[in-house]
Order: structure tokens, then C-alpha cells, then sequence
């Protein structure tokens, strides 16, 4: 073993080495560290035989088989659930892909990914083009799954059950982020006219009210004959925060996430499996292009749904709907990051947005309790992956 003097002699010289040679100084220290020259050699020799190119061939095949095998697909379906269903994701399909496969490439045994992979661009690339495809299908049985709540009149509670099926322990902030994309469904479906399978009378309740912009606001009094209050209009975060929509929000790795409309999935009537491997059925989300192949961006302003009302751009066209998702959760970003400065307590901006969505659950279970009451929820011992997803699976 190197005595401390020597070791630190010899990481200077390291520092010395990898400046002049421009390599990573980090490498070269983890290599000192093994602790002694029998060690070092040993570590030296496995690295030749790992970085030969027969040794590499055959690593790149093996890694390829695994990553085309079903137990590895299953396993990144479920981890991808947790992803998805994170009460604390920053976004849904803007830069989404990017940002997972970042998370992955640092927390590959979570994934069961073996690092080596991402030395190789073709095995990246195909490992990307898998979770588009699975981020793609869990979005969809999400959002269909969302649809069968209010078909069924089925509380949160019930239907966050559903939704994590088995994948993840679920505690109150699930609830409150699921009752906040059941409220955007509900929107989304009165702002694109989507009423072939549930009626607008059974999708509007006035508790939205503060959640419809104005024009959706007439929509729904017109067609429903009812007082919408547009003479006292209060708006919340959904309604005030769009802002900027991105068409091109699927980040930069290549592939657009992509699948099949959720909102028209059949259902026999049982409860579907939100982990099946089958096509996806969620939104397509693709960018929109102009002439020239660029995608385009839309901001939109305070008087613009974003929906084609007062003649406006529709934004948010019906394949659109966890779009519309992530501009409305930007918005209450905004509003919480906006309180917290005007309050300037040093009130943290995410407890604004967590009190913003916990009355949006409030209200949901007021109005749909379901068959089970609410029990006051004891803390839930989350396995550390998904404690690791749910802190740091965020980006700004």
C-alpha cells in the first residue's frame, strides 16, 4: 500500500500527466487510489483486456442481445412508469427524452444498464429510440387511464391506484399531481370539442371554472346553457401561465416521442395494464414544421387559449394533449415562483405549488369521493430508486 506522502506525490503528478496528455486527471486519480502496484496492475490489465478490440466486439454483442431481450424491456417499462409518475417531474414531453436518457447514463444501475453501453453511439441510439417508445406507451395508458376515471366518476385515490399498479408506493403528492392532469384532461377535452366518448355535461363541473380561459369559459356556457361567471373572471396557474409553448420540445437526441391517441383506447372493462409492451396509444406530440423543415414556436398571449378561440393559432390541436400538460404545469411553476418572491418570507416557491395542487386534489375529491374515505397517510417507505427518480430526475 502507497504511504499518504507518496500518494499525494503521485496524484500531483497525475494532475502533471493528464494536462499534458489532455486526458481526464479524474481516471488517472481513481487509478492511484486502487491502492499499490499489485492492485495497479491488475486494474491496468483489466482495462487492456476490456478495451481490446475482440473483447469489445463481443462486449457490444452482448450488451445489444440484453437490450433487445424482454426481461430487459420489462424492466425499463417499470422503471420508466416510476419516471412518468414521478409527483415531481418537471415536464412530460418538453425535453423529456433528453433528460431520461441523462438520468439513465448516471444511474444506469438502476436501470440495469450496463455503463459501456454508452460508449458506443449505435447502442445509444437504439436504447434511446426504446424508452421513446415505452415514454410514448406509458403516457398513453396514463392519459387513457385518466379518461376511464371520469368515465367512471372514479376519485384520485382510486385511480392512482390504478395508475402505479404495483410499480410504486404512492402517498398523498401522487395524489395531488394526479388530480392536477385529471384537471387538464378535462380541459383539454372542453378546449378541442372531444366529446365522443364522455358528454361535455359530464366533463364540466364549476370547480374549473377558475381553470377556463375566457373563451372556453363561452364555450361551455353556450353549449350548456349554464351562468360561467364571466363578469367575475379569477383565474388560476392552467389558465394564466402558458406562456411559451416549444412544438420541438421532444429534445435533441434524435427521435420525436411519439405514439397513438390514448383518449380513444378501447377498454373491455377491466383494469388495462399500464406496463403491457404492446403499441403505444398515447399522444403523437410531434413537432409541428414549417415549409423549410424548422420546427415552429408559439407563444401564446393572455388572450389566446391556446385552443383556436378569438381566431387564434390552435396550439394545442387534439394529439396535443401533454403539451398542453407541460405548458400548464409551467404555469403554476410561474405563479408559485411569483408568489414566493412577492411574499419575500423565504417561503419556499414549491410549497406555493404544492398548496396549488393540493386544493386542485381538494376540490377532485369533493366532488368524486369514490367508495373509500381518506385516511390521514402515514409515511411511505419508497425503495431508494425511487426516491433517486423523484429527487433528481428534474431539470429547469
Amino acid at each position: 500500500m502507497f504511504t499518504p506522502g507518496l500518494t499525494k506525490r503521485l496524484k500531483l503528478y497525475a494532475m502533471k500527466v493528464a494536462e499534458e496528455k489532455g486526458v481526464d486527471k479524474d481516471h488517472l486519480v481513481d487509478f492511484i487510489d486502487t491502492g499499490g502496484i499489485a492492485y495497479m496492475l491488475v486494474n491496468l490489465k483489466a482495462t487492456m483486456m476490456l478495451f481490446s478490440a475482440a473483447n469489445r466486439k463481443s462486449l457490444l454483442a452482448d450488451i445489444k442481445e440484453l437490450i433487445e431481450s424482454k426481461d430487459f424491456k420489462s424492466g425499463l417499462q417499470n422503471h420508466l412508469t416510476a419516471c412518468v409518475l414521478s409527483p415531481n417531474l418537471t415536464a412530460y414531453v418538453n425535453d423529456t427524452l433528453e433528460h431520461v436518457m441523462e438520468f439513465i447514463k448516471k444511474n444506469s444501475k438502476i436501470f440495469k444498464v450496463p455503463p459501456f453501453l454508452f460508449e458506443d453511439i449505435e447502442l445509444t441510439a437504439q436504447l434511446s429510440t426504446l424508452v421513446s417508445e415505452a415514454l410514448s406507451c406509458i403516457r398513453g395508458n396514463v392519459k387513457a387511464k385518466l379518461m376511464l376515471s371520469i368515465i367512471k366518476c372514479s376519485s384520485i385515490i382510486d385511480t392512482t391506484r390504478s395508475l402505479s399498479h404495483g410499480c410504486l408506493e404512492v402517498d398523498a403528492s401522487h395524489w395531488n399531481r394526479y388530480a392536477f392532469l385529471w384537471r387538464c384532461l378535462r380541459i383539454f377535452l372542453i378546449g378541442t370539442g372531444n366529446y365522443k366518448s364522455i358528454p361535455l355535461k359530464d366533463i364540466y363541473s364549476p370547480s374549473l371554472l377558475p381553470s377556463l380561459h375566457r373563451d372556453l369559459r363561452v364555450k361551455v356556457g353556450d353549449a350548456l346553457g349554464v351562468n360561467v361567471g364571466l363578469d367575475d373572471f379569477d383565474s388560476d396557474p392552467i389558465v394564466e401561465g402558458g406562456g411559451h409553448v416549444d412544438e420541438n420540445g421532444a429534445g435533441s437526441m434524435g427521435d420525436v416521442e411519439g405514439g397513438m391517441n390514448g383518449s380513444n383506447a378501447e377498454d373491455d372493462g377491466t383494469d388495462p395494464n399500464i406496463n403491457h409492451n404492446g403499441p403505444g396509444d398515447g399522444d403523437k406530440d410531434e413537432p409541428e414544421r414549417d415549409l423549410s423543415g424548422v420546427a415552429e414556436k408559439f407563444k401564446l398571449d393572455p388572450n389566446d387559449s391556446g385552443f383556436r378561440g378569438n381566431g387564434k393559432h390552435a396550439v394545442f390541436t387534439s394529439s396535443k394533449f401533454w403539451r398542453f400538460v407541460d405548458a400548464s404545469l409551467e404555469g403554476v411553476h410561474k405563479m408559485g415562483k411569483a408568489e414566493a418572491e412577492e411574499l419575500g418570507d423565504g417561503t419556499p416557491a414549491e410549497n406555493i405549488v404544492r398548496n396549488i395542487l393540493v386544493e386542485y386534489f381538494q376540490q377532485d375529491l369533493a366532488e368524486f369521493p369514490g367508495k373509500r374515505t381518506v385516511s390521514k397517510l402515514i409515511s411511505v417507505a419508497n425503495p431508494q430508486w425511487q426516491t433517486k427518480i423523484q429527487t433528481d430526475l428534474l431539470w429547469q
